[in-house]
């Protein structure tokens, strides 16, 4: 975990390494993958009022198999922040990749998450 504290650091201490701009298209793209973000956050955060049901994605190692509220926003609110500066430093081709895959991933685990929340607890 530090090794990859530390990779993130210097890539952003070292400057802007890319000279892509930031357009229009990429900020749509960064408001999808935000707004996926944002669903699977609320969807993580309501694991704790089913007893039956148990964190199993990346975010358990951080959060725990029953997540907190406070802890969950925190989280996700870190990985907005910063994918947006990681999304800055890559170049455009990259940025769309990293930012459209980004969002299907978070979807997809909104919509499992919300898929067990609905079938509840036997």
């Amino acid at each position: 975990m530090k090794v990859l504290v530390g990779v993130i650091m210097l890539a952003l201490s070292s400057g802007c390494a890319t000279v892509d701009p930031w357009t229009r298209a990429d900020s749509v793209l960064y408001g999808v993958y935000v707004t996926s973000l944002v669903t699977d956050g609320v969807t993580t955060s309501r694991i704790k009022d089913y007893p039956c049901i148990r964190e199993a994605g990346p975010a358990a190692h951080v959060l725990g198999t029953q997540p907190g509220s406070t802890e969950t926003a925190l989280y996700f609110g870190t990985l907005a922040v910063t994918n947006y500066f990681i999304a800055r430093w890559m170049s455009s081709d990259w940025r769309k990749l990293w930012l459209g895959g980004n969002a299907i991933a978070h979807g997809s685990a909104a919509y499992s998450n919300r898929k067990l929340q609905s079938a509840g607890c036997p």
